[in-house]
């Protein structure tokens, strides 16, 4: 099977709290204290959740 396909699957999976940190920090490339402002939480919220 191809390794898009799994990703994409694996993450299609997580629940949205965690899926929407992967999205806005890996695929917009944006810092932690950036995703945190986006979605109104602590940059610790934001480190936890993507770890």
């Amino acid at each position: 099977m191809n390794l898009r396909i799994d990703l994409t699957n694996a993450i299609v999976t997580l629940p949205p709290i965690y899926r929407q940190i992967l999205i806005i920090w890996d695929n917009e490339e944006y810092t932690a204290p950036r995703v945190a402002k986006k979605l109104g939480i602590t940059v610790e919220a934001v480190k936890s959740r993507q770890h």
